[in-house]
């Protein structure tokens, strides 16, 4: 029997989406990957939802639902419409959403890294990672 599922297709992107998603990659600093969707940095700074008339801009949101759960959500920055063809518009929407992004990166007083600050903790008063409080018992 055919799963539900199995008719299910992803919708082919348009020539100009392609091209968008290809000049992203060779342009930006950031490493890249994925053709639906563009997620850009590690960590994850920027995704580009490529769809039939739009990009669309958003920005990694992390909700911890319990001290050990994170839950990734997206907030959306903005969008371009394909039709309209400002391809530069959309590297500049890219480049500040990535850039505010790591801005709000602080370092660890304890290892130096620097990481979003969903992944920090205060250990009296300073900034300090996860993996760097493992075995204290500190609560996030």
């Amino acid at each position: 029997m055919p799963s539900p599922f199995s008719d299910l297709r992803v919708a082919p992107l348009p020539e100009l989406a392609l091209v968008w998603n290809q000049r992203l990659r060779r342009q930006l600093p950031w490493p890249s990957h994925g053709e639906q969707s563009l997620f850009v940095g590690d960590p994850l700074l920027v995704m580009v939802s490529f769809g039939p008339e739009q990009a669309e801009v958003s920005q990694p949101l992390v909700e911890w639902v319990s001290p050990a759960t994170p839950r990734l959500r997206m907030r959306p920055v903005g969008e371009i419409p394909l039709y309209e063809r400002h391809y530069d518009h959309l590297q500049q929407l890219v480049e500040k959403t990535a850039w505010q992004r790591l801005r709000a990166f602080r370092e660890c007083s304890r290892c130096g890294r620097r990481l979003a600050p969903e992944l920090l903790a205060s250990l009296a008063g300073q900034p300090a990672c996860r993996d760097c409080l493992i075995g204290r018992r500190i609560l996030f």
